[in-house]
């Protein structure tokens, strides 16, 4: 959905969330640190 709202802060680590982040990813609610580190969790049947 490229109309939804990005965070400004990640809900994993409370960071700012890098504006050009926020615009490539629409709706994005973490930093890249976070959603790689969630990312390896689902794929290794953790999350």
């Amino acid at each position: 959905n490229h109309s939804a709202i990005s965070a400004t802060h990640c809900k994993g680590c409370g960071e700012p969330i890098p504006e050009k982040r926020r615009v490539a990813v629409p709706g994005c609610t973490m930093c890249i640190e976070c959603q790689n580190f969630t990312d390896k969790r689902k794929k290794a049947g953790i999350a």
